[in-house]
């Protein structure tokens, strides 16, 4: 392995040509290479959105609606205030390419708003939304949707962008974030987080045709497969069933795909589980994803709430891609050191409802010894390649400057420059800064994986 030392320089150009790094179609990974190169999608995205999100700097959306017609008190979080296929509503987006709001506009009359989030919804006056923008020459840089995320969770701002581009520069099929001074109806709402909407768009770009069925997994650990596709519909009574949402062929909800999957995931004897989980389930390129997860610390996801990822049917088998990472980095309401959080069971199992409770696509996937060898070659190698000072501290300087102003300002984050900085250097018990947090896990987790390869 050539071990040259890089300039700092180009490892931040390399971050800035990766951050849009997508797929090409699937190919069988192999382990005979060295040094090991876990398996990727490599190319670079060209669908309409791409020079949005390659954009490295603050946008500004102005939205204005009626104030009577935007209920930001329901308690369901999912009334829009307009349909986006009503043109006619006199919802209107205006979206500048810098955070000032100097040049010409791009206007979108008969968009679609509603607010988003479960527990951000119901406890926090810094909202999440989700806009729909009107079918035809309308879209938004060919998007149907978009959600504004609003970095309520942490005073760095920065966790949840970092993380996403992390999970693509890894090969990892994930989604893409850029900043926004978002305004409504003339009010300074914050810094936000534009981040793209899973949905057949999200993965045509990606995998190319045919778009096959693709479910946001709400809440499920996994455990259990209904004999009804209509048992897949969250219920008083079967509040613990895998609650899917169709994200993509929406006029089709047949999951099928899905209930054969976790089948087979649960009831497939040891001695035949390796040859037959390869056989439904992208595999490798699931442990190249827990791998990162593990490294960012990601405590809102599969491994601790059962929910927060999207299983993608890609010819015949399925794809995990992570979705909603910004409790990540070193935020920690866990009640557990995310700093030296195990890399192969993160916590301790506890059985209770769904935090920290039986896992099986880990604990099965894991106990094969081929992909426990191959899940320890992908920490090490992302240990050496990307999660690192070297790789890392140059982008977060840049994130920081860059959202200084917007982030600051912000009226709902109330951030003072102290917290501000903070968040990013200091050591607390509910959020390790982003700098020392990286510092800590990697100290932790390097010497473990050292001689995977």
């Amino acid at each position: 392995m050539n071990k040259t030392a890089v300039s700092g320089a180009f490892l931040l150009s390399c971050i800035i040509l990766l951050l849009i790094s997508a797929c090409k179609p699937y190919e069988y990974p192999t382990m005979d290479p060295i040094p090991f190169v876990p398996v990727k999608y490599q190319g670079t995205l060209d669908d309409g959105a791409a020079s949005l999100f390659a954009m490295d700097g603050v946008y500004r959306i102005e939205v204005d609606v009626a104030d009577e017609l935007f209920d930001d008190d329901n308690e369901d979080g999912v009334d829009y205030t307009y349909l986006a296929s009503d043109k006619t509503s006199p919802a209107v987006f205006t979206f500048y390419t810098d955070e000032y709001g100097t040049g010409t506009p791009l206007i979108i009359s008969g968009i679609g708003m509603r607010l988003r989030g479960g527990w951000s919804f119901l406890n926090h006056k810094k909202k999440k939304y989700k806009i729909a923008f009107p079918e035809g020459d309308d879209r938004f840089y060919g998007l149907r949707k978009i959600n504004l995320n609003s970095n309520f969770g942490e005073n760095s701002m920065i966790r949840e962008k970092l993380a996403y581009e992390l999970f693509n520069i890894a090969g990892v099929p994930s989604g893409r974030a850029t900043y926004t001074r978002l305004y409504m109806n003339g009010n300074y709402m914050g810094l936000y987080l534009i981040v793209e909407q899973m949905g057949n768009d999200y993965v045509k770009a990606r995998f190319g045709s045919p778009v096959g069925n693709c479910y946001k997994v709400n809440w499920s650990d996994l455990t259990w497969a209904p004999a009804n596709v209509s048992d897949y519909i969250p219920s008083s009574a079967n509040k613990f069933s895998p609650s899917l949402e169709i994200m993509t062929n929406e006029d089709t909800f047949s999951p099928a795909d899905v209930q054969e999957f976790i089948t087979v995931l649960n009831t497939t004897p040891d001695d035949g589980f390796e040859a037959a989980i390869k056989e439904k389930f992208h595999v490798y390129e699931y442990l190249n994803v827990l791998a990162m997860n593990a490294l960012l610390g990601l405590i809102d996801d599969y491994w601790y709430y059962a929910h927060n990822f999207f299983l993608y049917n890609y010819y015949g088998k399925i794809m995990w891609i992570p979705w909603d990472l910004d409790s990540s980095l070193g935020v920690n309401w866990s009640f557990i050191t995310v700093t030296t959080a195990d890399l192969f069971t993160f916590m301790p199992r506890s059985n209770t409802e769904w935090d920290a409770g039986i896992r099986p696509l880990i604990d099965r996937v894991l106990a094969v010894p081929a992909f426990y060898d191959y899940y320890r070659k992908c920490l090490k190698y992302h240990l050496e390649h990307y999660f690192n000072e070297t790789f890392l501290y140059p982008r977060i300087d840049k994130l920081k400057a860059l959202i200084h102003d917007a982030a600051l300002s912000d009226p709902l984050q109330g951030l003072t420059e102290w917290l501000f900085n903070d968040s990013f250097d200091g050591i607390h018990t509910w959020e390790y800064g982003v700098r020392p947090y990286i510092m800590d896990r990697r100290a932790y987790a390097l010497p473990i994986v050292q001689d995977a390869y």
